[in-house]
């Protein structure tokens, strides 16, 4: 387990062993290997509740006034289309920090973006923190593949920038010194990192920034509120959220159903703006105490804390707002619609 200080007592634990790290890694970083399940040129003319929104009862905590508001989210990744019509007015701001033209994406940013806060507006699929502010900056190139130098150039524009949370649904194998240092650099200003923990689904394969342990590393469940197949394990992992056949926006004005850590951080990152707009300043205390246990009992290497449970969380920090369950949603309901709505979009 992790908390959110700073890295002194990480590295006096790692020793040796970390310092011969640092000199062999090479500055490059990946999006963890991720599926497209399907793709969807348009949807139908009402919005879509994904089963991963409706599992984490954001639906009722909107109904309490919590949607994000005057909370900034800065997505780091492949770049984001802020014309697409979810996320028209939640993009505020695009920037670019790699020599790769910004129009230049694979989806994968906006697919992130879309998650965390697609607007609420009676079309396309409804945002954990439809209200919030996100800043869209490209640090990684259309391949997937990126310089760390250029993450962290994006990285410290979200610092200038006083944004409230940063999205890194990225990875590296490596602990390099340089960006170890942007991500404490962030966290020292106040700033929350939620990162995707990878896909290789083996014991111990906690990807960095993940693994360092002033960030909030996020492991994937599946319909079946348990940790997918895919999500990799390890001591360094803190909470899991939704992350296999995601409905979200996508490239080309377009929407996809996607897997893998790197759409469960953005559940994250759009919890997290609503607990800002709640006033609870956050710990892995409170991610302990209103966590659903899906795995072994207690904090495992497989989903941390368990799935995150914001309704409770709100509720028993802020105390206006829905009243906890102990399992958020009826599991079974949640598949139900999903199937319903699979058929529909096959049709």
């Amino acid at each position: 387990m992790k908390n959110f200080e700073g890295l002194e007592t990480y590295l006096n634990m790692q020793g040796q062993g970390l310092r011969q790290a640092l000199v062999s890694d090479k500055n490059n970083v990946s999006l963890p290997p991720y599926v497209i399940n399907e793709l969807h040129p348009f949807l139908p003319n009402s919005q879509t509740i994904d089963w991963g929104t409706a599992i984490l009862n954001i639906p009722d905590i909107h109904k309490s006034g919590i949607t994000g508001k005057g909370v900034v989210v800065a997505v780091i990744d492949t770049g984001i289309d802020k014309t697409h019509p979810g996320l028209v007015g939640v993009v505020t701001e695009v920037h670019n920090t790699t020599a790769e033209p910004f129009s230049s994406t694979n989806g994968h940013g906006i697919g992130c973006a879309g998650i965390i806060g697609s607007r609420d507006n009676d079309e396309g699929i409804l945002g954990v923190a439809p209200d919030c502010t996100i800043i869209g900056i490209k640090g990684m190139r259309e391949t997937g593949g990126g310089d760390l130098n250029e993450i962290i150039k994006g990285i410290d524009l979200a610092i200038a920038k006083k944004v409230h949370v940063i999205n890194l649904s990225l990875g590296t194998t490596g602990d390099v010194a340089g960006f170890r240092a942007a991500i404490t650099r962030a966290t020292n200003a106040g700033i929350y990192v939620v990162c995707s923990a990878g896909n290789a689904g083996q014991e111990d394969s906690i990807v960095y920034p993940a693994k360092y342990p002033n960030t909030v590393a996020v492991g994937a469940t599946n319909m079946s509120g348990r940790i997918s197949a895919f999500s990799s394990r390890g001591s360094e992992i803190d909470i899991s959220a939704p992350g296999e056949k995601i409905l979200t926006t996508w490239k080309n004005k377009s929407y996809a159903k996607v897997s893998g850590t790197s759409f469960s951080a953005p559940y994250v990152s759009g919890c997290f703006a609503l607990f800002i707009e709640a006033q609870i300043k956050m710990d892995h205390e409170k991610l302990q105490k209103t966590a659903v246990d899906i795995e072994e009992p207690g904090w495992d290497k497989k989903s941390g804390h368990g799935l995150i449970n914001p309704s409770k969380l709100i509720q028993t920090y802020k105390g206006s707002t829905p009243r906890p369950t102990e399992v958020p949603v009826d599991l079974s309901k949640v598949e139900q619609a999903y199937n319903l709505l699979s058929d529909f979009l096959k049709k």
